[in-house]
């Protein structure tokens, strides 16, 4: 049956050398889950006048478009870093060994607070030529990282804006996959204030921009899609679940500020070096909280936000291990 959406869904990602002009071909192919999607929403303009009738609708149109976006997967150290990349906004990149290991870099991501990271989205459903669709000047509005120490691996979800739609022509690109293993929830290592604490089960940070597409005049053309696209305020989130003994219930009660880091440990990809991620906050504030009076345990469910550290000039960073260089992206 044709057109029927397949297994065969995939989503790639190029940052852009220029916001809005569509990159040709994409550079990062992303694993996702069905489900998601591009919506495209215009917005419907009708009249409110009457013509001697009870007819609620006497003529109808199109008004501007938007591309909102949702999608989510299991996270791979060398592709889902592309969108981490774009949700926080600034890439420094190393070497932590330049000449025994020429292939392993270092991502130091934070927030950037000029002209954020934008990609050309490429969405495929279809498996058709001259339909795979590309979606300009694409920003990440939030980003969310879980994972279940018990039964999940590291896991991502994302909601974008987009600005400009195209379908990319010719033939429907062929996918590079990355060839990582995720990472599993056991791996995970959480630093509350001093050092590593035991007993988190459960963990989230979610990261949001508040972007909203701005629609304006232009001087050569009128234009039905966004003409710009404006971030708002930057927010770091988060929330996990620990074994509630007196010391970590007593941190919670006091308002006490933190840092909260979360790092996962991974497969070698060179020599001694591992793939890794390091997710930092170093004020972590805590938000709201309750105890989950269990039959066998007691937990502390706690919510936590970030606050702007004035010393690196980011509510927070995350860095990224893998064999990726600037160009990959």
């Amino acid at each position: 049956m044709a057109g029927l959406v397949s297994r065969a869904t995939w989503i790639a990602v190029a940052a852009e050398a220029v916001s809005g002009t569509a990159e040709a071909a994409p550079k990062v192919y992303i694993p996702v889950e069905l489900g998601g999607g591009i919506s495209m929403k215009p917005v419907i303009l009708k009249p409110k006048d009457t013509r001697g009738s009870r007819a609620a609708t006497t003529a109808r149109r199109q008004g501007v478009k938007a591309y909102p976006g949702k999608f989510k997967g299991t996270y791979f150290n060398d592709a889902t870093s592309a969108l981490l990349r774009s949700a926080l906004g600034a890439d420094t990149i190393s070497q932590p060994s330049a000449g025994p290991d020429p292939t392993v870099y270092d991502h130091a991501m934070k927030l950037a607070n000029t002209s954020p990271i934008s990609q050309t989205l490429f969405y495929n459903i279809w498996q058709a030529t001259g339909f795979t669709e590309s979606y300009a000047w694409t920003v990440i509005d939030k980003f969310k990282l879980s994972y279940k120490h018990k039964d999940s691996l590291l896991l991502w979800e994302m909601d974008t804006l987009s600005m400009k739609f195209a379908y990319l022509a010719g033939a429907v690109p062929t996918p590079t996959w990355t060839t990582l293993l995720p990472h599993a929830g056991w791996e995970a290592q959480v630093t509350k204030g001093a050092g590593l604490v035991a007993g988190v089960t459960e963990a989230e940070i979610e990261i949001t921009n508040d972007y909203e597409e701005f629609y304006g005049s232009v001087t050569t053309t009128v234009q039905q899609e966004p003409t710009e696209m404006m971030p708002g305020d930057h927010e770091v989130k988060g929330k996990c679940t620990i074994l509630a003994t007196r010391a970590q219930y007593e941190l919670f009660t006091a308002d006490t500020e933190e840092v909260f880091q979360l790092v996962f440990v991974g497969e070698t990809i060179s020599s001694t070096f591992k793939q890794t991620i390091t997710f930092n906050i170093t004020k972590a504030r805590y938000e709201g909280g309750e105890r989950d009076n269990g039959e066998k345990v007691i937990m502390l469910k706690c919510e936590f936000e970030g606050v702007l550290d004035g010393s690196t000039s980011t509510v927070a960073t995350a860095t990224i291990r893998n064999n990726r260089a600037l160009t990959y992206y």
